[in-house]
This record gives structure tokens, C-alpha cells and sequence, in this order.
């Protein structure tokens, strides 16, 4: 899901966006490993998967807890499965090659968060970029094809199931 841009969100909003991003990327990486034809590549979209799931699900507390309405993610899921089934024959690398530019949005999306969230929000948040940042570190890992630490860049996240 792309951010709005123009005019100043609040925190909800913020809070929301990085749900519907979780949300988006748990779709999308199911998605594509379910249309994988190759079980190695089927197997890092697994990986991927469940870093957007575990945070999603480390999101969903404090949604609840500010009583923010997740009504948009079926929408969401279908847009990722939507993108899915377009770029699907997407070749493994190029796919990859695009996670640094995209999870720029996201950063900038949780370092907003970081300024307006108080201070029980704050490690949270922190989770939020360290997900982003063990992203561009896999797919940095899985280019230069060092597989397994790509894999632990992902796994070793205190969140990640």
C-alpha cells in the first residue's frame, strides 16, 4: 500500500499504513511463493512470509490498543494478490533488487511514527525499522549468494516466528 503524500499524517494513520504494509507483504510473498515453481525460491518467499506475519502480528496489539480499525486489509490483500499474479514471472533477483528502494517509503513512514508515538510505542517502532533494515540485508545477502545469511538476517529478528 502506498502512503498518501502532501499533508501531514497522524499517528493512527501512521500506525495503519505500517499494518496495511504487513499485511500487503504477508499477501504479496504468500502469493508468490504459492505461484513458485521453484521449491528453493517457494522456500525464501516462506522466509519472507513470515517476516511480514510476525510483524503484522506485533502490530495488531497496539491497533487494538489505540482502537484503530483495520477494515481496509481485505482491499489490501487483494491489491498484493493483484501484483502477485502480474509479476509473477518476475525473475528471483529482480524481485530482490527491488526491496532497498521500496522499504525507503516504509522507513520513512515508521521514523514519523518514531516522532509522534510515545515512549511506550517507541520499541515497537524500532522492530519496524529493524524489519526494514533485515530486508535490504537479505536481499544484499541473497544477490551476493550467501543464501544462509540471508536467511539469518531475516530470522535472527526477536519477533520473527
Amino acid at each position: 500500500m502506498t502512503p498518501r503524500t502532501g499533508t501531514a499524517k497522524t499517528e493512527n494513520e501512521l500506525w495503519l499504513d505500517a499494518y496495511n504494509g504487513e499485511v500487503f507483504g504477508e499477501a504479496l510473498f504468500g502469493r508468490l511463493a504459492e505461484q513458485a515453481a521453484d521449491p528453493t525460491v517457494r522456500e525464501k518467499l516462506g522466509i519472507l512470509t513470515r517476516l511480514e506475519a510476525s510483524t503484522k502480528q506485533l502490530l495488531e496489539p497496539v491497533l487494538d490498543g489505540l482502537g484503530i480499525d483495520r477494515a481496509g486489509a481485505d482491499e489490501t490483500v487483494a491489491n498484493a494478490h493483484s501484483l502477485a499474479a502480474a509479476s509473477g514471472s518476475v525473475p528471483w533477483h529482480d524481485l530482490l533488487a527491488s526491496f532497498e528502494p521500496n522499504t525507503k517509503q516504509f522507513v520513512a513512514i515508521y521514523e514519523a511514527l518514531g516522532e509522534l508515538t510515545d515512549r511506550e510505542h517507541r520499541p515497537i517502532v524500532e522492530l519496524l525499522l529493524a524489519h526494514e533494515r533485515a530486508l535490504c540485508e537479505y536481499a544484499r545477502r541473497e544477490l551476493a549468494g550467501d543464501s544462509a545469511a540471508a536467511a539469518d538476517a531475516i530470522l535472527s529478528l526477536p519477533h520473527v516466528r
